[in-house]
């Protein structure tokens, strides 16, 4: 079964997965889809840090040996009940931003 992947426009945007070792926990507990958790930032050299509350995580970008493609499945009209699933491509992911690093705490002045 060959199942069609459609661009929906003229080009496709480029997005970058972040990786991050361990777990990420809410202080006030539940869900965290949907919120922002820290700013995600670049140095002067070109390195991505990610500030996460009163700690600093240092990463470095990782290009992807394989590309990997983002897909959102189109709705099937009623007249089409048995057609196969037909995909649109929204976005590609070549690079990622890897955490390995434990978090630093950021200390200030007062």
């Amino acid at each position: 079964m060959q199942i069609p992947i459609r661009m929906t426009g003229d080009r496709i945007d480029e997005w970058v997965i972040i990786e991050l070792q361990g777990a990420l926990e809410s202080s006030l507990g539940g869900d965290l889809s949907g919120k922002e958790i820290g700013t995600l930032s670049y140095t002067k050299e070109g390195a991505p840090v990610l500030i996460v509350g009163h700690h600093a995580l240092f990463g470095k970008e990782v290009a992807l040996d394989k590309p990997l493609g983002v897909l959102v499945k189109k709705q099937q009209q009623e007249s089409q009940e048995q057609c196969a699933p037909a995909f649109d491509i929204v976005a590609s992911v070549k690079r990622k931003i890897v955490f390995k690093s434990r978090p630093r705490p950021i200390v200030t002045q007062k």
